[in-house]
């Protein structure tokens, strides 16, 4: 194995920034090219920690040019600072060409798998738990998403970015895939959710969710109205409406989904096809927006750059954003100067390769740099995150590149403070709603992004042992086992269709702007409707607190909130260091309701 340190070349560009203003330096890693090859296009790459080691792995398909166009599925592991390459990973079966590669935890059980999609059917690898891959291990029928779109011929180089997305959309806990189906080159290309079948490797392809076909478009999703529920953004052709054509599509919590803001976006006039789409929001109000970028028709071909403002969950407004307009394109968002306002960056074709970083400036313009990184077109993807886990993102891009490296990837710096991470959200809550719970909590805070514009992640423990998670994640440590978090809650509530007496614990996490997340609040269901029950395994002595035995001790506010944990034996004694209250007091024989004077 290669490995390769970086520390030389990072303390010369932080001597070099000492004096610069906070806007970030971007220094690619070329060398690195001994480890990975810089000549991969016609595929992504994303930040996933496949070996649970807390630090983000580069993980991605392409086809390497530097290498007579040979495909290649690659993994370099590291720290961040240290890489080596990976050799776990290799095309399954031969035809990953044209794939892309798509992170998900499918059964839940804490290893970040990955899908090879939208070419020559996709293939899931199943992760060991050590960053080795099977191929459909233990699978007992395979996997397959019966119909989905391939990406071959005349397809190749138009995109490669918003084919597949990965989320919860019926909120049983289990992520589901969300694809184009049908043959591009017959002009079809429906969106299309499979359903996860409890983690058994079955995905069942629902035909009844009302979404529209929308040929050579990109599709996005996130919680847009902040009802708990994973909605869906779709661009392209669309036949009912006899052109180019954007559509929201709100989730009814059925699955099926309902338009929303059809007159807006058709009075805009910003319908387009091969780019891409994104939901982000731009002006800290909790509601996403949308950026949507690609060819118009219905604007004579011109390659464009649209951006939506949401209208508090209801509507979509155009905003004159002054950007430009480009195709063939990939999109991610993350706060990257630390100011608090979510930026982005947009990779494409306009009248060459380009690469654009749109700083926010927090009043509906954008200060454009389409300088300090290189230009990728031919479906170009970028991916933004934290892989050295200082608090400052950090960009990988793909695409093929006129005048140097198809394959870039970027250390992030800047001369100011790095991004604090938020703390975790508070005063969490559990109410059972028949077969269904709703938890709700009030937001957490962060330095530089507003509460409202928080984002949240979801766990949760059932008594059976299963680990439900919204964004895969160390629920100890926190730490994100992804950089993409557009699965994750814009409000502050969630129903998952699970009883009560079925979740063992649960909690919530923060997520800023900038992609840092809090620790999880932690909270426990058990006992809690049962406060009464007598015959305590303990006696307290003002604020002393003494076992009788050898136990686990935990005590619990009444909304649930683990606030005391420990272990002691018996005829120990532990203080009750607690604000006034009514407590609950679990031990492993008891569960016993006590007020704190």
């Amino acid at each position: 194995m290669n490995k390769h340190i970086l520390f030389s070349g990072i303390l010369t560009a932080a001597t070099v920034l000492g004096a610069q203003s906070a806007t970030p330096t971007f220094v690619e890693l070329s060398n690195l090219k001994d480890i990975i090859s810089n000549g991969y296009c016609h595929g992504n790459a994303i930040l996933v920690d496949v070996n649970n080691d807390g630090n983000f792995e580069i993980v991605g398909k392409g086809r390497d040019l530097n290498n007579s166009w040979q495909t290649d599925i690659f993994c370099v592991s590291g720290d961040g600072y240290s890489f080596t390459k990976n050799n776990m990973l290799s095309d399954p079966d031969g035809c990953s060409w044209e794939r892309v590669v798509v992170p998900i935890d499918y059964n839940c059980d804490g290893n970040v798998d990955l899908i090879l999609a939208s070419s020559w059917n996709a293939k899931l690898l199943i992760n060991n738990g050590d960053g080795t891959f099977d191929v459909n291990k233990g699978l007992v029928d395979g996997f397959a998403l019966d119909g989905e779109i391939s990406i071959d011929g005349d397809d190749s180089e138009k995109w490669y970015s918003g084919l597949m997305a990965v989320a919860d959309f019926n909120g049983d806990g289990y992520p589901d895939i969300l694809t184009f189906c049908g043959d591009p080159r017959n002009d079809q290309g429906t969106p299309t959710i499979f359903i996860n079948e409890k983690g058994s490797g079955k995905f069942t392809k629902n035909e009844t969710t009302g979404l529209k076909a929308h040929r050579g478009g990109t599709l996005a999703v996130g919680d847009f109205n902040r009802d708990g529920l994973m909605d869906i953004a779709v661009s392209g052709w669309n036949d009912d409406f006899g052109n180019d054509c954007i559509k929201v599509y709100k989730n009814n919590g059925d699955l099926t989904f309902t338009e929303v803001a059809s007159d807006s976006f058709a009075k805009s006039k910003a319908g387009v096809e091969k780019g891409a789409i994104k939901f982000l929001d731009i002006n800290n109000d909790g509601y996403l927006d949308l950026l949507v970028t690609g060819e118009s028709c219905v604007n004579d071909w011109a390659k464009s750059a649209f951006l939506f403002k949401n209208v508090n969950g209801t509507d979509f407004v155009k905003m004159e954003a002054g950007l430009q307009g480009i195709c063939k394109s990939g999109i991610d968002w993350c706060d990257l100067n630390g100011d608090g306002f979510v930026d982005f960056v947009y990779s494409g074709e306009s009248d060459k390769a380009i690469t654009i970083i749109a700083y926010n400036n927090g009043d509906g313009t954008f200060t454009l740099d389409s300088t300090s990184i290189g230009g990728h077109r031919g479906g170009s993807t970028v991916e933004l995150g934290d892989f050295n886990n200082n608090l400052v993102p950090d960009m990988l891009v793909m695409g093929y590149n006129d005048n140097g490296p198809h394959f870039q990837i970027y250390n992030s710096m800047q001369s100011r403070g790095v991004n604090t991470a938020p703390s975790a959200p508070v005063a969490l809550s559990a109410k059972s709603e028949g077969d269904a719970t709703v938890f709700t909590w009030e937001a957490g805070s962060d330095k530089e992004t507003p509460a409202e514009a928080l984002r949240y992640n979801f766990y949760a423990k059932l008594t059976d042992g299963q680990i439900i998670t919204l964004v895969p994640v160390d629920a100890v440590s926190g730490k994100l086992k992804q950089a993409n978090v557009d699965a994750s809650l814009t409000g502050t509530s969630y129903c998952l269709n699970v009883p009560l007496d079925k979740i063992s614990e649960w909690g919530v996490q923060s997520i800023d702007g900038g992609k840092a997340t809090s620790q999880f609040a932690m909270a426990s269901t058990a006992g809690v409707e049962d406060m009464e029950q007598a015959n305590a395994s303990f006696v307290i002595d003002g604020s002393i607190l003494t076992v009788s035995a050898d136990m686990e001790v935990e005590i619990f506010s009444v909304s649930g909130v683990s606030v005391m944990k420990s272990g002691l034996k018996s005829g120990e004694s532990v203080s009750l260091d607690m604000k006034s209250g009514i407590y609950v007091v679990k031990t492993s024989s008891s569960v016993t309701k006590i007020v704190v004077k």
